[in-house]
């Protein structure tokens, strides 16, 4: 099955966009870098329940019984993702999860900047996993 990745790609562009306003000099303004800062963590949360998708839709394709994938939580999905070489680091997965989990439920300063400090972790991660789709799209796995 091949899948289209479009949606993927374009979340990880706006996520880095984002990124990259805010990391810029236009974000010494505190004003500017709030929104900024706003910005990137909605193209997080969008580029994290995108990439999940993604993952989850791959490994439902490659077992003959996708119920079984269905009745997986988003934590063994994340470990058939690593066994299956999509994913280089568990614990980060966890971690990007509780912020999402985090920014759908309360926001604060401390709170934002700490999703902040791990958006080019987490941009790394999902480049990667989005590699690893289009690999195997391509058929060289």
């Amino acid at each position: 099955m091949i899948l289209d990745l479009s949606a993927l790609k374009s979340a990880i562009a706006a996520l880095d966009k984002s990124m990259g306003y805010l990391n810029s000099d236009l974000a010494k303004d505190p004003n500017l870098r709030e929104q900024f800062r706003a910005a990137a963590i909605q193209a997080f949360e969008f580029t994290h329940e995108v990439a999940f998708k993604m993952l989850k839709r791959w490994l439902e394709s490659a077992v003959p019984d996708s119920s079984a994938i269905d009745q997986m939580n988003y934590m063994e999905i994340i470990r058939a993702g690593a066994e299956a070489g999509f994913i280089m680091d568990i614990a980060r997965f966890r971690d990007y999860r509780e912020k999402r989990n985090i920014t759908s439920h309360t926001y604060n300063n401390e709170k934002a900047e700490l999703i902040a400090a791990s958006l080019g972790e987490f941009s790394e991660d999902i480049s990667f996993l989005l590699e690893e789709l289009e690999r195997r799209n391509l058929g060289k796995d």
